[in-house]
Order: structure tokens, then C-alpha cells, then sequence
């Protein structure tokens, strides 16, 4: 099986520090804020949608991550909690 750093994408793309600490450097201070903030608002986030279990919530959450931002992963997870219907 080929290597994934041996993917197109990352040929052009390669993977770097650098580019990790390129983009903070670019962020504002509201942005860096808001990131520092975004794990414990999540948190509080996935404990309210399952009632109090974090895990589950975040659960739920991850669920849809691939198909939505986040609100709409927000959205998604209490509908399905709540109704005790998976959406699609």
C-alpha cells in the first residue's frame, strides 16, 4: 500500500511545522481567542446535547462532521437526540 505523503495532493501539499506555525502567526488575536476557547465551548456543547454525557454528545457531533460545518453538526446531533431519528 502506498504511503499517503506519496499521494498527489501531498506532493504539492507537503506537510510541515511550518505551515502550522505560518498560520498562527497570520491569525488575530480575536481569531487565537476564539481557538483557544473552541475545545471547552465544545465540550459544554456535546454534555448539553446528551443530557449531561460529553461522550456521547461528542459522539454525536463526529457523526456528521464530514458532511456539515458545524452548526450544522450542532443542529443534526440535538435533532437525532431529541426525535430518536437518524437523519440522513
Amino acid at each position: 500500500m502506498p504511503a499517503p505523503s506519496d499521494h498527489p495532493w501531498f506532493r504539492a501539499h507537503p506537510v510541515s511545522h511550518e505551515n502550522i506555525v505560518w498560520h498562527w502567526e497570520q491569525a488575530t488575536p480575536d481569531e487565537i481567542a476564539q481557538g483557544m476557547r473552541w475545545y471547552a465551548d465544545a465540550h459544554h456543547v456535546a454534555t448539553a446535547i446528551a443530557n449531561g454525557d460529553a461522550h456521547l454528545g461528542a459522539g454525536m457531533l463526529a457523526i456528521y462532521s464530514p458532511q456539515q460545518g458545524w452548526i450544522g453538526n450542532v443542529l443534526r446531533a440535538c435533532l437525532v437526540w431529541f426525535s430518536v431519528v437518524a437523519l440522513s
